[in-house]
């Protein structure tokens, strides 16, 4: 019997680490996040905001950032059963 069929993607994200208050405590440590994306300069730190900001921490400063691309897959009957299907034009999802 062959190799099981598998669908693969490679994504580049961020990884941000990111110099942050505490609200409550006052006190100031490093974090580190990842975006789903990469992005550089005023759209970087808008973007850490966007996703890091809470009532409990702000980002104040990025320290440190890189970009990694990682390789994902899975099968063909699990990409199936999970994917949503897409109109080939529009490629938006299509009710089922």
């Amino acid at each position: 019997m062959g190799r099981e069929a598998i669908v693969s993607r490679t994504f580049t994200t961020q990884k941000v680490t990111v110099m942050a208050v505490n609200l409550e405590t006052a006190e100031v440590f490093n974090d580190t996040i990842v975006l789903p994306k990469v992005y550089a300069g005023d759209k970087l730190m808008k973007k850490v905001e966007a996703v890091y900001n809470n009532e409990q921490h702000k980002a104040v400063q990025i320290v440190d950032t890189a970009t990694v691309e990682t390789l994902y897959g899975m099968s063909e009957d699990e990409f199936i059963k999970s994917a949503k299907v897409l109109d080939p034009k529009t490629r938006k999802a299509v009710e089922q």
